[in-house]
């Protein structure tokens, strides 16, 4: 059994009980922040201690990678440092001039947070922090995006670095080699009618289509059970069944003409775009249709394949904002074209798999795509971009983000971004479903 606090010397005293968070390890921090995991490459020193020696202070420990000359303070990150000093920029020790002032506005929170973020820099590879590279342009992600903006800036002659975090290119789409040699899509699969660009990517890089499988009836799994019914009704992909179809002709025809008011580059400047964008697509079905739970679950279906969400996490302006975009110059969008096959989005399939498009573009790339190479930092000045990955640094005049919002998120900005921005990509998650073939 171990002594009472008071025992052991514990300036908490008392009978030694500890709080929830006091239970877990601690490190002998002035504020007795909880134990972190040090990672490889991070010494330990505490201050005034040598081998076989004594602790002249206490409650001051320092972190330092291992040779390199930037070191990391409790609580702080530490600056450039002499050479060959094993640490800088500690917490004023208790009896140094000002050393009242050790703990006073420094909050754990704060003291949590820093010690973390300068184990991530100091856990960083070596060439991460030393090599640097530069281009004109800096793309972040080897998505389609991605790629395609890289590809277009080598087009106009400039010079581009592409840094991939994964270790292989796609973003959301991704083949699947099957046993008999053919391959199948865990990601993004589908093309259709208006979706001009990417098939026209499709034939620059060789790429064909053929169509997808559609012959039989459909099957739908609803709050009646397993049903079956046609495939060749004017509903598409919808069941033709009289308890949804009022609620479906009247839904879809006043989607489809709410989204004609919606700029697709500029769907905020909708003259109802306030109105649409305070409520849900589920608020607003239950608003205009019977809200029966046939027609709600047959919503949910849609959506999820679609967006991978709920309709109750939908805005109805974005909502609206899809349907418009999944038209093109000489047809508008409309809620049917997203969900059904025949005509619709899911109407063709990429010879190869929808992931060959990525690998040939970054196979034109050759070099300039780097992968395994996760951006953790980027700094804005006057002069252009510093991007910092744990591969390397490359500095440029411009950087492109193109990643989802949600990952988007977790680099660190220099400056940070608006805090508009920074709440938004905090509140845009990935949607998430399983997918079944």
């Amino acid at each position: 059994m171990r002594a009472p606090a008071a025992a052991r010397g514990d300036p908490r005293g008392g009978s030694g009980r500890r709080s929830p968070l006091a239970r877990r390890r601690l490190i002998p921090c002035q504020t007795r922040v909880p134990y972190l995991k040090i990672p490889r490459g991070i010494t330990i020193f505490r201050a005034g201690r040598r081998p076989g020696g004594v602790i002249p202070t206490r409650g001051t420990m320092r972190l330092t990678r291992r040779r390199h000359s930037r070191a990391l303070g409790c609580g702080r990150i530490g600056g450039p440092a002499a050479e060959g000093s094993s640490w800088v920029n500690a917490l004023p020790r208790q009896g140094r001039k000002g050393g009242e002032m050790a703990t006073k506005g420094i909050t754990r929170r704060g003291l949590i947070g820093a010690a973390a973020a300068g184990a991530a820099v100091a856990a960083l590879p070596k060439s991460g922090q030393a090599a640097t590279r530069s281009a004109d342009v800096i793309v972040v992600g080897a998505g389609l995006a991605g790629l395609t903006a890289a590809r277009q800036i080598v087009k106009a002659g400039r010079s581009v670095i592409v840094l991939e975090a994964r270790d292989r290119v796609g973003g959301r789409v991704l083949n699947h080699p099957l046993a008999n040699g053919a391959y199948t899509e865990l990601g993004g699969m589908f093309t259709g009618p208006t979706q001009d660009y990417i098939q026209a990517l499709a034939a620059e890089v060789g790429v064909g289509t053929f169509p997808t499988y559609n012959t039989g009836n459909n099957v739908f799994y609803g709050p009646r059970g397993r049903e079956e019914y046609p495939n060749d009704t004017p509903f598409g992909t919808a069941p033709v069944d009289p308890v949804v179809a009022p609620d479906i002709v009247l839904a879809v025809a006043q989607l489809d003409q709410m989204s004609t008011s919606v700029p697709v580059d500029r769907p905020w400047e909708s003259s109802s775009a306030e109105q649409w964008d305070r409520q849900t697509l589920d608020t607003w079905l239950r608003a205009n249709t019977s809200g029966n739970d046939e027609f709600m679950a047959l919503t949910s279906a849609a959506t999820e394949a679609i967006f991978g969400c709920e309709p109750r996490d939908l805005s109805l302006l974005y909502t609206l904002f899809y349907i418009a975009a999944s038209g093109n110059e000489q047809n508008a969008g409309t809620f049917e074209r997203n969900f059904d096959t025949g005509g619709g989005a899911q109407e063709s399939r990429f010879v190869g798999g929808a992931q060959t498009i990525a690998l040939r573009v970054a196979a034109q790339l050759g070099q300039r795509v780097v992968l395994s190479a996760p951006v953790r930092r980027i700094t804005q000045s006057t002069s252009g971009v510093t991007v910092v990955s744990d591969r390397f640094s490359v500095t440029g005049r411009r950087v492109i983000v193109a990643i989802p919002p949600t990952l988007a998120g977790r680099i660190d900005y220099q400056p940070p971004l608006p805090p508009l921005r920074d709440q938004l990509v905090q509140h845009m998650p990935q949607g998430s479903l399983m997918k079944f073939e």
